[in-house]
């Protein structure tokens, strides 16, 4: 279980898992011991009892989900590490996958994710071209 959550750089410990960065800044996770690493800091961010409710954000699931997808217009998150970011927030909810991020992202733009009305803001799929820019899929260059 993660201990803490780096947005934009830097290594964490984690609580009985070994990391990886996998860009910008987020983790990927492999289970190794259960020995906390000397960094690890549980108390500074427990995971709540309602397992809806978010660990740094403390946001209710869609109101956090939305929140990033609005932030992601600057950060540019591919869905994947949406999905990573979803599951540090809310590691009780689910396991969010790519496909998670993209229904949610798909009711979102229609005003359906727990808006009160349509964004105003069309929030796009972001991927990662080849030579490594991180673009809004639909606008890439044609070959």
């Amino acid at each position: 279980m993660l201990d803490r959550l780096t947005i934009a750089g830097g290594t964490e410990a984690i609580d009985g898992n070994q990391t990886r960065k996998t860009g910008w800044g987020h983790m990927a996770t492999k289970r190794t011991s259960k020995k906390a690493t000397k960094n690890t800091t549980p108390e500074e961010f427990p995971i709540p009892d309602n397992k809806h409710v978010g660990r740094y954000f403390g946001k209710r699931v869609m109101d956090g989900q939305n929140m990033l997808f609005e932030a992601n217009l600057e950060l540019k998150m591919d869905d994947e590490e949406l999905a990573t970011t979803w599951n540090a927030e809310w590691p009780n909810a689910c396991a969010y996958t790519p496909h998670h991020v993209k229904g949610a992202r798909r009711d979102y733009n229609k005003g359906k994710h727990g808006q009160e009305s349509m964004p105003k803001v069309h929030v796009p799929e972001f991927i990662i071209s080849k030579d490594g820019e991180r673009i809004a899929k639909g606008t890439e260059p044609k070959a």
